[in-house]
This record gives C-alpha cells, structure tokens and sequence, in this order.
C-alpha cells in the first residue's frame, strides 16, 4: 500500500511526470473503420509508432496514502477528427481518485468520460516516484459525447478504452495531523 511508505497525517504530492495513454486494439480498430484519427492537444505528444496513443505531461495533484482521495492533472489533451471534420476536442483532463473518474473540459462543460480502479496491484511506489499501470474505461457520458459530436463510440461503456502507464515524481506533504 502507499500509505506504507509515507508517515502518517502525509499526502502525497505529485510533482512532474507524464501520462501515456494507448488505444486499446478493439477502439483502435473502430475509430480507424469510422475514419476517425486521434491527435495530442498541445503541450501533449501523439505517438509517432502508431498504435494510436497520446503522451501528456502530468502538472500537479496529489494523492492519500489508501488512495480515497486526491487529483492528477495533465496539461494538452486529445483531439479526435472524424474524415468529415467533426473533431472531439477533450481538453484539461484530470483524475479524481475519490470518484475513480477521468473528467475533462468539453465544449466548456465538465464530463466524467472515463472510470479507474486504483490499488497496489496497478501501483508501484519508489520513495521518490510512482508508477502506474491501468486499462481505462469509457463511461456511459463518454459514450454518448463520442455519440454525439463524432457519430460513433468507439467501445461501449464500461469498455476498455485506453491502457494507460503514469510516472510522477512524489514529495510527502504534511498535514498537520
């Protein structure tokens, strides 16, 4: 557990990393057949061997030790273009780990779009840095969004949608209990 390595009455706080977020085969394969693309937002990086991911660098947050609270955010975002032009644009992503949520700014309203369990089995932790490993799923207002601005989701809800592979630097936080 991350609670473990950590006094107690410390957060832990997330200094610089990066979020690497790859389509799984299946929604790789139904954007492709839909002619959709997927595309970083700056400051984020599309992968350049084409297995249809996104890098973004991860700007700040924190977690509790047993994971029941704290935020991870990501600076850029993902840009998907359907062959018509109608584009998905998902901008300041963020993780809430007391709702197990992804959320973003989506045309200036805030969705939930994908869901994260967290625990030691996707979690490995170094005094100075922790390393995350996790399938993402799309949820039911995900779903719909790609519904309604592209036409089509690319997996159902509750699918897996990307696997994902974090890296952050961590600093213990007092908290004065």
């Amino acid at each position: 557990m991350l609670g473990d390595a950590l006094n107690p009455g410390e957060l832990v706080r997330f200094g610089e990393g990066r979020g690497e977020y790859r389509l799984t085969p299946r929604a790789a394969t139904a954007l492709q057949e839909a002619g959709i693309t997927l595309q970083a937002l700056s400051p984020g990086e599309t992968h350049s061997n084409g297995n249809g991911g996104v890098s973004l660098p991860v700007t700040g947050g924190n977690i509790d030790p047993d994971f029941s609270r704290g935020k991870l955010q990501c600076k850029g975002g993902f840009d998907f273009t359907r062959g018509d032009g109608r584009r998905l644009q998902i901008r300041d992503h963020w993780a809430d780990a007391a709702a197990s949520r992804y959320y973003a700014t989506v045309d200036g309203r805030e969705v939930p779009w994908l869901a994260f369990r967290l625990g030691p089995q996707v979690l490995s932790l170094t005094p100075a840095r922790l390393t995350a490993k996790l399938p993402v799923t799309l949820t039911e207002e995900g779903a719909a969004l790609f519904t309604e601005v592209l036409g089509v989701s690319p997996v159902p809800a509750g699918e897996n949608l990307f696997d994902t592979e974090g890296r952050v630097s961590l600093t213990p936080m007092s908290m004065g209990l």
